[in-house]
């Protein structure tokens, strides 16, 4: 993929359901507002399926693809409440897009 342009991160999960209350206050609390002062992170943003897939969805929109390689994108996301929610996400679908 070219790393020029701006490009949506889409993440889509489930997430183990004694985990979910959590989940939801460690993207609102930590995970959201720390990629939002990543230099390069333009949007972050996140929602509930209403009807099939996996039950939530997030959506980033990034300068370029380069951004998630640099160290400010690396220490936004790997941090101890992180590394306590990933072995309860289900069904994780990552996908990048060129925005056109």
């Amino acid at each position: 993929m070219e790393h020029k342009g701006r490009i949506l991160l889409i993440v889509q999960t489930d997430i183990e359901s004694e985990m979910e209350e959590e989940f939801t206050r460690w993207y609102d609390e930590e995970h959201i507002p720390r990629l939002l002062n990543v230099p390069g992170v333009i949007m972050a943003r996140r929602g509930i399926n209403t009807e099939n897939g996996q039950k939530y969805i997030a959506i980033y929109e990034h300068e370029n693809l380069d951004v998630q390689h640099t160290s400010a994108y690396k220490n936004a996301i790997e941090t101890e409440w992180t590394r306590k929610i990933r072995p309860y996400l289900k069904n994780f679908q990552r996908n990048i897009y060129k925005v056109i």
